[in-house]
């Protein structure tokens, strides 16, 4: 697989032509921004639909919602 595969947003798993998406990214080929996060918002906030801006949950804070009272 070439570099382009993941759209420079993932790795490609082999030469499976799966790809591994990094935070912030979705879809088969990662071409999709999402909130950023592994789960996204990191399972302390919420992503609307569409959005690439979590919305943490109170006490949390950053920009994937990582750091907090939680």
């Amino acid at each position: 697989m070439d570099a382009t595969t993941c759209n420079g947003n993932g790795t490609c798993i082999g030469n499976t032509g799966i790809c591994e998406c990094f935070s912030g990214f979705t879809g088969d080929r990662c071409d999709i921004a999402t909130c950023p996060g592994t789960p996204i918002c990191s399972g302390k906030g919420t992503c609307a639909e569409g959005s690439v801006v979590c919305d943490c949950d109170d006490g949390s804070f950053r920009s994937d919602c990582s750091i907090g009272l939680h």
